[in-house]
């Protein structure tokens, strides 16, 4: 292998983009642990989507300590100054660490179209499709790439000891251009869910301030898709091998970005009632139906609604046909009925009065985002 001399001094160029991406890393790993907080003590609905949350903050801490790992081989100096052990440790520590930069945006993807699959599109047909769609092309897009960083070589350690372990490999463009159409993906897709919401929230009949609101905070995977662009962009240097542990500097700091924005912009939305557990119970509108459906232990045919006035207990039965949570009101406020297994469209036991009229999704997207003074998801009783 003739590698050339490079234009540089022997400079270490790790460093400050360790500490950047460690800093990053930081942020949504406290994140992730109020949206854990949340879902596990205050409403008492950890679900699948956060166990898969606290998976890919687990693969980017994995991702950057390998990378911290191979700095202490020469990631982040010239190829032509390392000796022939340090280059071959670097390059194994960096090509394991790969499959660890494409997992944490993954699932953190995969747990936020879940949660706008349940809170947002379950009666909308077509988007329900194509959330459905974007979820399943994720998953096969990036696991397949995941698998290819491996199988580029007949012999796996030729990727990191050419010299040692020779044997037949792809044209080293491969892997750039399966990186190219990995990350065009990812990007239609953050731009797609970034649309898809922001869509959805102008539809509804809600002051433009809360539209605004809403909008802005579900519409975080904009950033995601700015920084998965500029990833892809990065991608370049994955077929320059000759100085492979210093071009790739770049590509990790774009990978921490991308792959910690995504985790916030999937975990800020479930963070409000982190903010107001302690405020008085003064809510129009409470629900206990989790974000995402309960690991184990919890019913959830139905969500429990309690009026403003009488606190009443209202049983709802989620996502109604016309896109609206449709409540059965009991006549005896001391023996509140449940709503029946079966059809949406089933007729109620009991009569329901005419002052009792379905709340909109618009109501429900309101008492969300839009009550400084309560919280609307309490734990239950």
């Amino acid at each position: 292998m003739n590698i050339p001399v490079p234009n540089g001094p022997d400079i270490d160029a790790a460093v400050p983009i360790l500490a950047s991406c460690w800093v990053l890393a930081s942020i949504a790993a406290i994140v992730v642990a109020a949206r854990v907080y949340t879902q596990a003590r205050i409403l008492h609905q950890f679900g699948w989507g956060d166990a898969i949350m606290i998976l890919a903050m687990l693969f980017c801490f994995i991702h950057i300590g390998l990378n911290q790992a191979a700095h202490l081989y020469g990631f982040g100096r010239h190829f032509f100054y390392l000796d022939p052990r340090q280059r071959v440790m670097a390059l194994k520590l960096q090509f394991s660490s790969q499959p660890m930069s494409i997992l944490p945006a993954t699932l953190g993807r995969v747990s936020l179209i879940m949660l706008m699959l349940h809170l947002f599109f379950g009666s909308i047909h077509y988007r329900r499709w194509v959330l459905r769609f974007l979820l399943a092309q994720t998953l096969l897009v990036n696991l397949a790439t995941c698998i290819t960083i491996f199988t580029q070589c007949k012999r796996v350690e030729t990727l990191w000891d050419p010299v040692g372990v020779p044997s037949p490999c792809w044209n080293h463009d491969v892997q750039t251009y399966i990186g190219y159409f990995q990350g065009a993906c990812n990007s239609i897709t953050d731009l797609t869910l970034t649309c898809m919401s922001i869509s959805l929230c102008w539809t509804l009949p809600l002051k433009f301030h809360i539209k605004l609101g809403i909008s802005l905070l579900l519409g975080f995977s904009g950033f995601a898709f700015i920084a998965a662009v500029v990833k892809t962009i990065e991608l370049k240097h994955l077929g320059d091998r000759l100085d492979f542990t210093f071009n790739t500097i770049d590509l990790l700091l774009w990978c921490t970005i991308e792959n910690t924005i995504v985790i916030v912009a999937g975990s800020a939305p479930l963070l409000r009632s982190f903010f107001t557990r302690n405020t008085p119970k003064n809510t129009p509108y409470r629900t206990h139906r989790s974000s995402f459906g309960p690991i184990s232990g919890h019913k959830t045919q139905g969500s429990t609604l309690m009026t403003g006035k009488s606190q009443d207990p209202i049983q709802l039965q989620s996502y109604s046909e016309d896109n609206s949570l449709t409540p059965w009101a009991s006549q005896d406020a001391q023996t509140p009925h449940t709503v029946p297994d079966g059809p949406l469209d089933a007729a109620p036991t009991n009569e329901i009065p005419p002052s009792s009229m379905p709340t909109p999704l618009s109501k429900v997207v309101l008492s969300l985002f839009d009550r400084p003074h309560s919280s609307v998801f309490r734990p239950r009783p």
